[in-house]
Order: structure tokens, then sequence, then C-alpha cells
């Protein structure tokens, strides 16, 4: 906290401002300027560590990817380096399992309605899913 060295002044005289609403005596702070940034590391360094980052970030993707991979039945793991593939039939699967989502609440309300407790229960919330429409028509 030393190195900071916040300073606090008082601003006095200002009865010739003061509209009534704001004190005569205000505090303000001030703060030392930042000093300007030394590198520690060689350019090599740097470079190296952009690069290892950058390898990590990629892994992560990687791994990303090959999570949805396995997560999407229409995926195999031959199609795996195609994002555009993933993406696509990731997409069609969400889109499946909405419709079959659907599907699955209008039967149990049909259930319901058929032993005459449609007014007693309700379906749960975590079985309702509302898929997110575009607020764009052509997009």
């Amino acid at each position: 906290m030393s190195d900071l060295k916040l300073g606090i002044t008082e601003l006095d005289n200002l009865s010739e401002k003061n509209d009534g609403n704001t004190p005569k005596n205000v505090m303000k702070k001030v703060r030392k300027p930042r000093s300007k940034k030394v590198n520690k590391l060689s350019e090599s360094q740097i470079k190296m560590n952009h690069v290892t980052s950058e390898q990590k970030r990629r892994m992560l993707v990687r791994s990303i990817y090959d999570d949805l991979v396995e997560a999407v039945p229409d995926l195999s793991a031959e199609e795996s380096r195609s994002e555009l593939l993933i993406y696509l039939k990731t997409v069609n699967y969400m889109n499946w399992l909405y419709k079959r989502n659907e599907v699955l609440r209008t039967q149990l309300v049909n259930k319901y309605k058929e032993r005459g407790m449609y007014n007693k229960y309700s379906i749960p919330q975590n079985l309702i899913w509302e898929q997110k429409r575009n607020k764009n028509p052509n997009a």
C-alpha cells in the first residue's frame, strides 16, 4: 500500500461557489502517477509465453469440440476436425431434442387430462424447455 501513497488535500474557500448544497470544505484524493511498466522478460521469453498461451487456448477449444463430438450422436471422431460440421450437426441435434421435449410434454399433458388430474398437477419447470426464436425472421 506504501507504493500507491494516496494523499488527501483540503480545498478551502469554496464559499464564493457555494450554492448551499455543497460543503465549504471538500476532501479530494490525489493519486501518485503510475510509473512506466518495466518489462522484466526478454523479447524471446515474451514470444515463448505468447506461443505457450496460444497453444493452451487451442487445446482447450479442441477439447470442447471433442466433447461435442462425444455428446452429439450424429458426429463421429472422423468428423471431429470440421468445425462447421460440428456446429451444424450440434444445432440439428439440439433442434431435434427441443421437438422431442415438446412431444413428451404434450403426451404428459394428455395423460394428466385423461386421468382428470390436469388441474391438480403441472409439468415441472425442469422439463420445460422453450427454444429462443430469432427476432430477425430473415436471419
